[in-house]
């Protein structure tokens, strides 16, 4: 018996402005662009909860709309970035957190 493939890695990907021009998107672009396992995508297509419309067509096929998912994937971005901005505007200056330094150095004895 072959040994089963992983369907995420069939095709080569396409860019992200092709992606835009097409009407639907296939899970695995989507889980491309995401960044996720196959495994991680289809439980997040299939919750509840995702965060933007997934259309089944039948019991193994599933598409994306492209404009939806485009509309939720730059805005979560952008939201995270003001979200952080408003938080650390509401503090002087010098109040603001910055980002850990990484130092090379030993610990003091």
């Amino acid at each position: 018996m072959p040994k089963k493939t992983n369907n995420m890695n069939l095709k080569e990907f396409r860019s992200i402005e092709d992606m835009q021009q097409t009407a639907f998107l296939l899970p695995r672009e989507v889980g491309h662009l995401l960044r996720i396992g196959e495994n991680s995508l289809y439980k997040l297509l299939s919750s509840d909860d995702c965060p933007f419309p997934v259309m089944r067509l039948t019991s193994q096929t599933i598409r994306i709309p492209t404009k939806q998912f485009f509309n939720w994937y730059y805005g979560a971005f952008n939201l995270e970035k003001q979200q952080y901005i408003m938080a650390n505007a509401k503090m002087p200056a010098h109040q603001v957190e910055q980002p850990a330094e990484k130092t090379m150095a030993c610990p003091v004895r």
